[in-house]
Protein backbone atom coordinates (compact mmCIF):
# COMPACT_ATOMS: atom_id res chain seq x y z
CA UNK A 1 0.00 0.00 0.00
CA UNK A 2 1.08 3.54 -0.68
CA UNK A 3 3.55 2.67 -3.45
CA UNK A 4 2.24 0.76 -6.43
CA UNK A 5 4.00 -2.46 -7.34
CA UNK A 6 3.24 -5.05 -10.02
CA UNK A 7 0.45 -7.29 -8.82
CA UNK A 8 -0.96 -4.79 -6.28
CA UNK A 9 -4.25 -4.73 -8.14
CA UNK A 10 -4.66 -8.43 -7.34
CA UNK A 11 -4.24 -8.02 -3.57
CA UNK A 12 -5.15 -4.47 -2.59
CA UNK A 13 -8.12 -2.22 -3.12
CA UNK A 14 -7.36 1.46 -2.51
CA UNK A 15 -10.03 2.88 -0.23
CA UNK A 16 -8.60 6.35 0.26
CA UNK A 17 -5.85 8.12 2.17
CA UNK A 18 -5.29 8.78 5.86
CA UNK A 19 -4.18 11.93 7.59
CA UNK A 20 -3.09 12.55 11.15
CA UNK A 21 -2.19 9.96 13.74
CA UNK A 22 -3.97 7.68 16.17
CA UNK A 23 -2.96 8.06 19.79
CA UNK A 24 -1.67 4.86 21.42
CA UNK A 25 -4.03 3.09 23.78
CA UNK A 26 -3.01 2.62 27.40
CA UNK A 27 -1.75 -0.73 28.64
CA UNK A 28 -4.34 -2.81 30.51
CA UNK A 29 -4.08 -2.82 34.27
CA UNK A 30 -4.33 -5.80 36.56
CA UNK A 31 -5.70 -5.58 40.10
CA UNK A 32 -3.09 -7.52 42.06
CA UNK A 33 -5.02 -7.05 45.29
CA UNK A 34 -8.34 -8.57 44.24
CA UNK A 35 -9.77 -10.68 47.08
CA UNK A 36 -10.09 -14.43 46.82
CA UNK A 37 -8.02 -17.05 45.02
CA UNK A 38 -8.91 -20.22 43.14
CA UNK A 39 -7.03 -23.46 43.82
CA UNK A 40 -3.37 -23.75 42.80
CA UNK A 41 -2.86 -25.13 39.30
CA UNK A 42 -2.52 -28.91 39.35
CA UNK A 43 -1.18 -30.60 36.19
CA UNK A 44 -3.13 -33.74 37.12
CA UNK A 45 -6.47 -31.89 37.12
CA UNK A 46 -8.62 -31.93 33.98
CA UNK A 47 -9.52 -28.27 33.33
CA UNK A 48 -12.58 -27.16 31.36
CA UNK A 49 -13.66 -23.96 29.68
CA UNK A 50 -13.72 -21.00 32.14
CA UNK A 51 -12.07 -22.95 34.99
CA UNK A 52 -9.62 -20.85 37.01
CA UNK A 53 -6.26 -21.79 38.50
CA UNK A 54 -3.60 -19.97 40.51
CA UNK A 55 0.13 -19.88 39.66
CA UNK A 56 2.59 -17.71 41.63
CA UNK A 57 -0.20 -15.44 42.89
CA UNK A 58 -1.66 -14.88 39.41
CA UNK A 59 -5.12 -16.15 38.44
CA UNK A 60 -5.52 -17.74 35.01
CA UNK A 61 -8.81 -18.71 33.34
CA UNK A 62 -9.09 -21.55 30.83
CA UNK A 63 -10.21 -20.11 27.50
CA UNK A 64 -13.71 -20.97 26.29
CA UNK A 65 -14.75 -23.30 23.49
CA UNK A 66 -12.18 -25.14 21.37
CA UNK A 67 -9.24 -23.32 23.00
CA UNK A 68 -9.93 -25.08 26.29
CA UNK A 69 -8.25 -28.22 24.88
CA UNK A 70 -4.93 -26.37 25.34
CA UNK A 71 -5.59 -26.11 29.09
CA UNK A 72 -4.67 -29.79 29.43
CA UNK A 73 -2.02 -30.07 26.71
CA UNK A 74 1.07 -30.48 28.91
CA UNK A 75 3.67 -28.41 30.75
CA UNK A 76 4.38 -25.90 27.96
CA UNK A 77 0.66 -25.03 27.89
CA UNK A 78 0.22 -24.77 31.66
CA UNK A 79 -0.59 -21.32 33.08
CA UNK A 80 2.59 -19.27 32.90
CA UNK A 81 4.21 -21.76 30.49
CA UNK A 82 5.80 -20.84 27.17
CA UNK A 83 2.55 -21.50 25.24
CA UNK A 84 0.04 -20.82 28.00
CA UNK A 85 -1.68 -18.01 26.11
CA UNK A 86 -3.18 -20.57 23.73
CA UNK A 87 -5.36 -22.04 26.48
CA UNK A 88 -5.19 -19.66 29.44
CA UNK A 89 -6.07 -16.00 29.93
CA UNK A 90 -4.31 -14.06 32.71
CA UNK A 91 -6.98 -12.60 34.98
CA UNK A 92 -4.87 -10.81 37.61
CA UNK A 93 -3.59 -11.36 41.11
CA UNK A 94 -5.41 -12.44 44.21
CA UNK A 95 -5.08 -12.90 47.94
CA UNK A 96 -7.00 -15.02 50.42
CA UNK A 97 -9.63 -17.54 49.44
CA UNK A 98 -12.85 -17.37 47.50
CA UNK A 99 -15.82 -17.84 49.79
CA UNK A 100 -18.23 -20.61 48.78
CA UNK A 101 -21.49 -19.49 47.25
CA UNK A 102 -24.85 -20.54 48.65
CA UNK A 103 -26.96 -22.95 46.63
CA UNK A 104 -29.99 -21.45 44.88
Amino acid sequence: PGVSSPGDDDAWIRLGVCTGTIAPTPSPTVDLDAPGCPEEYDPDTEYSSLDKALVDGIVYMCRPNAYSAFCNAGPAYAPGGSNSDLGWMKQGGCRGTIAPTSSP
